[in-house]
């Protein structure tokens, strides 16, 4: 049984972030792909996860484009939260998981609208 607070939305999605923390010389950014997203937070997937730390502050935008593949409209979905799981990459994948808990939830609609 899955004891999450609230669903998850999977969707595979291209986001840069900027990571920044108390005491620290300046801000931080890298790239990552988007896996999952609930009202609560944030689920991605990056290659390098040196500038990041649990509880660092992380603000982060989403890049949504419109269907279909070839069409320029784009969204973008940018957000605030706090690092609070860091995963080592599994056998074969370079990819480190980050899990960030938005400070604020978002509301059902803001996340579908913006996501869909």
């Amino acid at each position: 049984m899955d004891k999450r607070r609230f669903r998850r939305l999977y969707k595979t999605l291209p986001m840069d972030y900027e990571a920044s923390a108390q005491g620290a010389n300046g801000p931080a950014q890298g790239r990552g792909v988007l896996k999952d997203i609930s009202l609560g937070g944030v689920y991605f997937m990056c290659q390098d996860v040196l500038n990041l730390a649990l509880g660092h502050f992380l603000k982060f935008t989403i890049t949504c484009r419109k269907t279909p593949p070839h069409c320029s409209d784009m969204s973008l979905f940018q957000g605030h939260g706090s690092v609070v799981r860091i995963e080592p990459p599994r056998q074969h994948s370079p990819f480190f998981g980050v899990a960030v808990e938005f400070l604020k939830p978002l509301s059902l609609s803001s996340l579908i609208r913006r996501v869909s």
